[in-house]
């Protein structure tokens, strides 16, 4: 009798193991759409429960591959129901379906433009002859105050772009410039 017991209890842990092997993929599949820029929406699918997705302007069930409808609860089932049990091969076929091209593409704009390119200032001669031929320490002045202005505007600037940062990626990269920034200008009030 005793070995009646560890078979049923050894069917019982096979049952939960496949039950926790399914929302390991499910978890496994939303989470590779979050990834791929997919975005949850705050509604549910009907036919399964699960968190509807919106991805390229496209919403739907990751899950039961139904098209996302607000719940209204008038409608019946979706067509297509009468599979629940196999939902995995429709949702590995899911993400593969959308394009992963797209990602980079909407990415990468989003970061680039933020940047501000380092331009270097022209090189000038430090000293330049007056009319009486002695030379004029104006244009360094001059040059070495824009200069220490356009580094203060570039401070001012790259301290507010890491304090409206979305990531903490933007955030390291805007200080590393405004320190680079404020390290220059350090050294352009040494010169004085």
């Amino acid at each position: 009798m005793s070995d009646f017991d560890r078979e049923k209890e050894r069917e019982k842990l096979r049952e939960k193991y496949e039950q926790d092997k399914q929302k390991r993929e499910q978890s496994e599949r939303l989470s590779e759409l979050l990834l791929k820029g997919a975005t949850m929406t705050d509604r549910h699918c009907e036919t399964c429960g699960d968190p509807v997705f919106r991805w390229d302007g496209q919403e739907f069930c990751p899950t039961c591959q139904q098209p996302g409808e607000e719940t209204t609860g008038e409608s019946g089932p979706p067509a297509g129901t009468d599979e629940p049990n196999s939902p995995a091969p429709t949702d590995e076929s899911a993400v593969e379906v959308k394009p992963d091209t797209e990602q980079p593409t909407e990415s990468q704009p989003a970061v680039q433009p933020d940047r501000q390119p380092r331009q270097p200032t022209p090189r000038q001669p430090a000293e330049t002859p007056d009319a009486t031929g002695q030379p004029s320490m104006t244009a360094e002045t001059g040059d070495l105050s824009a200069a220490r202005a356009s580094l203060e505007r570039t401070l001012a600037t790259l301290a507010q772009q890491a304090e409206q940062a979305d990531t903490l990626a933007e955030t390291r990269r805007y200080l590393d410039g405004a320190r680079d920034a404020a390290e220059a200008l350090d050294a352009a009030e040494q010169v004085r």
